[in-house]
């Protein structure tokens, strides 16, 4: 089976509350079955308070860290075991997936290893682009299912949740959003 990605807003006194009804909403509109590519497929919620300038932020890094690599590649010739490891590492420490897939970096050559870092930088470079001092919660969602965020990113892990209004104690407006079954 598949995953795809999902972005939905429910009210709540709590994001818990909320989370139960956005799930119960999608269950009603796109059965019980499962595979519904909707936050009925997430039992849990993780909440985000990250800014547009906090991704920018660990994106930017990203970009710096797959530069740094590129260029011991170019001084060194052929890509050696430890790329994959340095790029994990990358990828760890800013909880985002850079998209540079394991196979071309322990089997391809110089130039195709180079060329993956390119598209994977331009890709990156483009979500930097985006990032915008002030944007909307489904913007920022959009922005976080794009970088791949570690904590949203699995289809069997939790849903990301942002609180909308910021109010506490009254009903409120959460976005959840994440990758689920489809």
């Amino acid at each position: 089976m598949g995953a795809t990605s999902f972005i939905t807003t429910a009210h709540g006194r709590t994001a818990k509350e909320a989370f139960r009804a956005a799930a119960e909403d999608a269950r009603h509109w796109h059965g019980h079955d499962g595979y519904t590519g909707t936050v009925a497929e997430k039992v849990d919620f993780v909440m985000i308070s990250d800014t547009a300038a906090d991704v920018k932020a660990r994106v930017d890094q990203a970009i710096e860290g797959l530069r740094e690599i590129q260029s011991q590649i170019r001084q060194r010739g052929r890509a050696d075991m430890w790329t994959w490891f340095r790029v994990r590492a990358v990828e760890q420490s800013l909880s985002l997936r850079v998209g540079v897939r394991r196979h071309i970096l322990d089997e391809g050559t110089a130039e195709s290893v180079l060329r993956e870092f390119a598209e994977a930088i331009g890709r990156l470079s483009s979500v930097s682009r985006r990032c915008r001092a002030t944007m909307r919660p489904a913007a920022l969602a959009t922005l976080l299912l794009d970088i791949h965020d570690t904590r949203i990113d699995d289809k069997w892990g939790p849903a990301g949740c942002i609180d909308i209004a910021q109010t506490e104690g009254r009903d409120t407006e959460f976005l959840f959003f994440g990758v689920a079954s489809c």
